[in-house]
Parts: structure tokens; sequence; C-alpha cells
């Protein structure tokens, strides 16, 4: 059949050598994808590896393949300016909203937290959840302190009722141990735009521990990020660089003895894989991993990097990274190819992709399969009806390329399906000139 071809083994000229493995970098914008706005706030994964993502446009959920958005108009949703998010482990999605109310999700029905109906403190807003081992939340406001919910009742911590410092806290992380890492907020002046921080502070339960550039080895007291990592140590990204504190000592990665990029301002996200490889999300420095020794720098310039700056960073179980960038939407990277879920795993058919996206005159479509089948391919337009069909009984085991001639088709935006008894995997595309 001329309008498809089954591409049994690789092509040896370069117009196709594409295909020779999966796609390392994937980017989702607004243009090819579900994803409601290109400015992402924050991310997390669940435990199943969907990606969640907070947006002003609501909260959508990508499985690999889906993309799906809950926003007012289709759930009672307060408000659609979401912030922050992370995840327990019940699955309940905790975010913080642009009115300065918590909200918890639990996959049906959305609960409001505020001072009128909770013991949350009186703020501005939510700047950070975290989650400790007993599914205590712990809420970091702009100018209202720290506040620990475990389901039932609040307890607030503020400089009036313990050694906590500043007004609020706009960093907070929980390490292996329970202690409490945060960033606090000397200063919140909304009026006049200016927000001071302390350093670090580290809370066990009974005491208070602040380090700072006059007692530590902190660079700066400006922290965008903190992650304790399994090894107990405690990795810090600042306006300084990325610092390890190991309990004991200090050590500090700057642009004098690395190689992080000399035009970063602050390092906002810190993630590390399984190798113990820190991977950095920069204010204008692009994307950077830190295997110990040396570092490695994504941007722009060398390499599908999109944007230079990077908001938040998560990795799955299968190591992809997942890049939040503040005004280009979401990639993925991993080296070696991305492989994303699609939730058709369990029968056998995964790594579903589409592209070149957007597409001009051909198309490619690849997808990884266990046991042979036939298949079905349909072109559909956004009006739900069948362009093209394509009946193909010859798929083989492992990864399998079809190519679509596009050329006769008319600009605009499809679905391609992919049928097979294994299941139904269904990606947007866009057709252009």
């Amino acid at each position: 059949m001329k309008q498809a071809i089954l591409l049994m083994t690789f092509l040896n000229f370069a117009a196709f050598s594409l295909l020779s493995q999966n796609p390392e970098w994937i980017i989702f914008d607004t243009t090819n994808s579900g994803l409601p706005n290109n400015i992402i706030q924050s991310m997390d994964k669940d435990i199943d590896d969907n990606i969640w993502i907070t947006t002003y446009d609501g909260l959508t959920k990508f499985d690999g393949n889906n993309w799906t958005t809950i926003n007012k108009s289709n759930s009672n949703l307060p408000d659609n300016k979401l912030e922050y998010i992370t995840i327990d482990s019940a699955g309940n999605k905790w975010l913080s909203m642009g009115l300065g109310d918590l909200a918890k999700f639990d996959g049906n029905t959305w609960t409001t937290y505020n001072y009128s109906n909770s013991g949350l403190p009186y703020t501005v807003g939510v700047s950070r959840i975290a989650i400790d081992i007993n599914n205590d939340k712990w809420v970091g406001t702009w100018d209202g302190g720290l506040a620990k919910f475990d389901g039932s009742n609040w307890t607030i911590y503020n400089s009036t009722n313990s050694n906590f410092i500043g007004v609020g806290v706009s960093r907070i992380a929980i390490d292996q141990n329970g202690n409490k890492w945060m960033c606090p907020i000397t200063c919140f002046d909304l009026q006049n735009m200016i927000i001071n921080h302390g350093g670090l502070v580290e809370y066990d339960g009974s005491n208070w521990t602040v380090y700072d550039t006059t007692n530590s080895g902190i660079p700066s007291n400006s922290l965008g990020s903190i992650e304790p990592d399994k090894n107990g140590n405690i990795w810090i990204g600042s306006t300084g660089g990325l610092t390890k504190f190991d309990g004991t000592n200090w050590t500090t990665y700057d642009t004098s003895n690395s190689n992080l990029p000399k035009n970063f301002l602050v390092i906002l996200a810190i993630a590390i894989d399984i190798n113990d490889d820190v991977w950095l999300g920069t204010v204008f420095g692009g994307l950077v991993k830190f295997d110990g020794i040396n570092m490695t720098v994504y941007d722009t310039s060398n390499s599908d990097m999109p944007d230079m700056c990077i908001k938040a960073l998560v990795i799955d179980s299968k190591g992809n990274k997942w890049i939040a960038t503040c005004n280009s939407g979401l990639v993925v990277y991993r080296k070696g190819g991305v492989i994303l879920s699609t939730g058709l795993e369990a029968n056998n058919l995964y790594n579903i992709y589409v592209y070149p996206n957007p597409t001009v005159e051909s198309l490619i479509v690849s997808f990884y399969i266990k046991k042979p089948t036939p298949l079905t391919l349909k072109l559909i337009d956004s009006q739900g009806q069948e362009i093209r069909t394509i009946q193909n009984s010859h798929t083989k085991p492992g990864q399998n390329y079809i190519q679509f001639n596009m050329k006769d088709i008319p600009n605009g935006i499809y679905f391609i399906q992919l049928i097979t008894k294994f299941g139904t995997s269904t990606n947007k595309l866009i057709k252009m000139n």
C-alpha cells in the first residue's frame, strides 16, 4: 500500500537517521499537546509515573499518551490559578492556589483550606508543601509562618510561639530522618516587592538551627531549592551556586570552580537520579547535570532545550527527566531515548511516538510491541471524521515504524489513532506547510 511502509530495517541515509532510536528530547507545548499553558508553575509525579502539572489554567495530568485538564469549568476547583503541587502516599494532590488557599484533590473532589474554615494561618499565599513519613503536611506560607496539618489538627510555628525565625517560608524539604529543611523569609513586603531570605533552617522536631552566610558555608541567604539525597546530604541551590552539606562540611560549586553556567541567576530546581547524579534547573543557565565531578550543561545552544529558564524538575522510574520551563512548555529528556508510558504497557504496547510534529509531508508512527499483532492506523480530523485508515498485519516484536504520507492532507489539527488487540493509543498531530 502506497500510503504506508513498514520499516523493517533502519534506513541508511541521513534523512531518516532519527529512526535509529527514540528521540532523546520531546517538547510539549500548547501547539502539539493538551498542555493548556506554556508557563508551568510546578509539577509532580504519582506512583504510576503520571505527571501532574500546575498552570494558571488549572491542573493537568499527562499519562504519557493522554492529557486531562481539571479546571473551574469541569470541576469544583475554586480557582484556576494554581501554584505549587505535591502528591501524598495515597495519591492525593496538595496544591497552593492564587487566592492564598491550600487545596486537596483526591481524584474526584476538591477540598479547600483557608483562614476562615481551618487552622491555616492568615497569609497572602502558600509557598510550598512537604509531606513527611507520617503523612503530615508541612505548609510554608509567604507571611504566616509554618503550619503542620495531620489531617485533623493544625499546628502553627512562628516567631511568637517558637524559635522559628522570620515571617514565612519560601522552600521546604524533608530528609530521610524526618528533619525539615527550609528557607525562611525574614521580610515580606508585597506592596514594595521586597522579599528577604534568611539562609537555611533545620527543624528536627525540637530544635531550630539556622545556617546563613555568617555561620556556615552557604554562599547566599537567597535559596531557590533544597533537596536531600539518600546518603544524608542536603543539596542547596542558591544565587551563589550549588552547595552540598553532609552534616559537617559545606562544599559549594559555583562559576569559579565548576562548569556552572556563568549567566545563571539562581538554581530553582534540584532532582537526583538513581545514579546519584544531581540535575539542576536554573534561571538563564538551562539544565545542568552534576555527576559529582563534572557538570554538563544543556541549553538552547547545544541541545533541544527551548528555554534557558527552568522552574521544576521531576525524574520518573524510567529515567526520564521532566523539565518545566518558564515560558516554553514541558520538556522530556532521556539519554538513549525517552520512554513514555501509554497506559497500555501491561498489554504489550508502549513507547508510542508520532513525529515530526508538526509535520509537512511525511509522518513516522513509532511504537514498541512485545508480540506481533495486526493493527489499524487511523487519521482523524478535529471534527472526529475518519480521513484515512491503514490496515497492517506485519508487525514484529520490538520497535516498529510506519511511514505515513501527509502531502495531500490539508493543514489543520488531526489525531493519529493506533488500534491493536492490546489497546488503543491516540496522539495529537498538526499538519502545516
